[in-house]
């Protein structure tokens, strides 16, 4: 049956509208041509209009539970990594659910390009590799950012500026995050910079 929904509370906070969802333990997101697919802890999905991210529509229960999404826009698929590197595509109304297989290396992140390359780091060393639909298998080794990772991470490619970006935290077990950065990776070296804490 779908999760209980209700109206959620919207505040100010400053100069910034702050939005508080119904949806708790939201672990996985991507944003796909303007709509943002979200997945709790649980492998509901959902989905929001971008701009309006505190009204979201329960879709169903996928049937595994991503630790990362990722919207490959050459084939309007959506695509998730679990936490044992088990990579799923199904399409935007979650009626077809298909697992591809486990990608070659140790990951729980996932991005794609506009292109269609996937990138995820390795767990735990944090090393960045890429990969396609059908070389999954065996991704390729793109750089080492030289982070390290621990528990689910998050990874996301901002076509604003063909870069990639990592919801990065050392603390994952705690209700209270120890250090959580916004790291931007360079897709060609793995090059990394902190741009912010989340």
């Amino acid at each position: 049956p779908e999760p209980g929904l209700e109206n959620p509370p919207l505040y100010e906070e400053g100069n910034s509208q702050v939005y508080r969802s119904s949806v708790t333990g939201i672990q996985a997101a991507t944003n796909a041509d303007g709509f943002v697919f979200a997945s709790d802890e649980g492998g509901n999905l959902y989905v929001m209009n971008e701009h309006d991210l505190a009204h979201e529509t329960w879709i169903q229960n996928l049937g595994f539970i991503p630790t990362d999404l990722a919207y490959h826009p050459g084939d309007g698929m959506i695509y998730g990594v679990t936490e044992m590197g088990t990579l799923f595509r199904f399409d935007q109304l979650g009626i077809s659910v298909e697992q591809l297989g486990s990608v070659g290396i140790s990951t729980n992140t996932l991005a794609c390009d506009g292109n269609g390359y996937f990138y995820c780091l390795e767990y735990p060393t944090g090393a960045l590799y890429t990969f396609t639909a059908a070389t999954y298998a065996k991704p390729d080794l793109v750089g080492d950012t030289g982070i390290e990772m621990e528990g689910i991470q998050s990874l996301e490619w901002n076509c604003n500026d063909d870069q990639l970006y990592w919801g990065w935290r050392n603390n994952p077990y705690s209700d209270m995050w120890i250090d959580s950065y916004v790291i931007q990776v360079n897709p060609n070296t793995g090059a990394t910079q902190k741009v912010g804490c989340a």
